[in-house]
């Protein structure tokens, strides 16, 4: 439920915004059609995808590496969004 998502992400506390995808909306943007399931975004104030990551792996290694590069990558963005 909508309630369960919202107490699940507000226990990060990690004071941003989470989006629950419905499917809903037809035609599916083309950012949500290629995306792996699940999947992370990051996303500027006007609601705008800025980049997407992909969500998990079963293998331990695999994610650590995955969270490394994700890391790395907002970092960039962060600091191409502050020398504009």
């Amino acid at each position: 439920s909508l309630e369960e998502f919202s107490a699940y992400t507000a226990s990060f506390n990690l004071q941003a915004n989470a989006f629950l995808w419905k499917g809903s909306l037809t035609p599916e943007p083309e950012s949500i059609i290629t995306m792996v399931v699940p999947s992370h975004f990051l996303i500027n104030a006007n609601g705008k995808i800025l980049r997407k990551f992909p969500g998990t792996n079963k293998e331990v290694s695999v994610r650590k590496r995955m969270a490394k590069q994700i890391i790395k990558e907002v970092r960039e963005e962060f600091e191409n969004l502050n020398n504009k």
